[in-house]
């Protein structure tokens, strides 16, 4: 039988890529069809909550999942699961008690608690999926400044890394955070096999693209979502070095992939010139093969 999800959106990239992510896995495992619900076109109201009515109850195939990420979903959410009995899944930690959901997917940077209803992650979960066909090309992805590094002029990384590379292909490219005039001021000598790909020039799908077919990608430590992305993308994961604000979870989560050699520091790589290995890295496809384990798709 198929099971119905709805696939609660707020239009945040970010937030989009981890619903996304989760339901292509689910889609991979089970047989099911979503249907993409605006946050914004839903008002719910005290009433609706309390009468277990949803505003767009004739739209839609009835849920029987219901998955959201970001503080406008949650009230849909649960006014879903109250009006279809459906069960909810919400991705990041909630500004809501944990215990009206159903299942929370938090990254275990956030230091979620230990509850039977929270499953804790290696990182954001994101709809990357790996490359079936590398190529010899290198990807570097500069992020900017951001609350937990202090942002620092990682151009010299950036040029020993390609100096390293004479005869391979080598794209780099920005971020709406890097300070302006970042990537024209790196000073590699141009060449037929590296290109410098402002952000506003390059669209998602082709950035997906480029990091599926790289066999190497770089990123600077304060875009831990493109980390992520790189390591799901089965990739080989340099990191250009920044220094941590202290206290900084999102480093602690960094340092835990160093430290179990899932991704190497630019440091560590002048040593022999040379990455680790790439790793099976999927935490949409392993959260939801746990999410199937513990009855998700058991129609109620």
């Amino acid at each position: 039988m198929s099971v119905t999800i709805w696939r609660v959106t707020d239009g945040k990239a970010g937030h989009d890529t981890q619903s996304q992510g989760l339901c292509a896995a689910l889609s991979q495992l089970s047989e099911c069809q979503t249907f993409d619900v605006l946050a914004s076109s839903i008002k719910i109201t005290f009433f609706d909550l309390l009468k277990k009515t949803f505003p767009i109850a004739n739209e839609f195939s009835n849920p029987d999942i219901i998955i959201g990420a970001g503080h406008k979903t949650h009230l849909p959410l649960l006014a879903g699961k109250r009006a279809y009995n459906a069960k909810t899944i919400v991705l990041m930690k909630p500004s809501l008690p944990l215990s009206l959901f159903d299942f929370c997917l938090i990254p275990e940077h956030d230091m979620p608690p230990d509850r039977a209803n929270v499953m804790k992650t290696k990182g954001a979960i994101n709809d990357m999926q790996p490359g079936q066909e590398k190529r010899n090309e290198i990807l570097i992805l500069i992020g900017g400044p951001s609350r937990h590094m202090q942002w620092a002029d990682i151009s010299d990384q950036i040029r020993q890394i390609c100096d390293a590379h004479p005869e391979q292909a080598i794209n780099i490219t920005d971020s709406p955070r890097t300070p302006d005039g970042f990537l024209s001021s790196i000073n590699i000598p141009i060449r037929n096999e590296l290109q410098l790909l402002p952000h506003y020039s390059v669209s998602r799908s082709t950035l997906r693209s480029m990091m599926q077919r790289a066999t190497q990608v770089w990123v600077s430590m304060d875009s831990i979502s493109m980390i992520y992305e790189a390591l799901t993308a089965g990739a080989k994961v340099g990191l250009l070095e920044l220094e941590a604000n202290s206290n900084s979870r999102v480093n602690n989560s960094v340092q835990s992939l160093i430290n179990n050699k899932q991704v190497m520091t630019f440091s560590e790589w002048l040593v022999n010139r040379s990455l680790h290995p790439a790793v099976s890295f999927n935490e949409a496809l392993r959260c939801a093969k746990l999410l199937l384990q513990q009855g998700l798709c058991d129609i109620r």
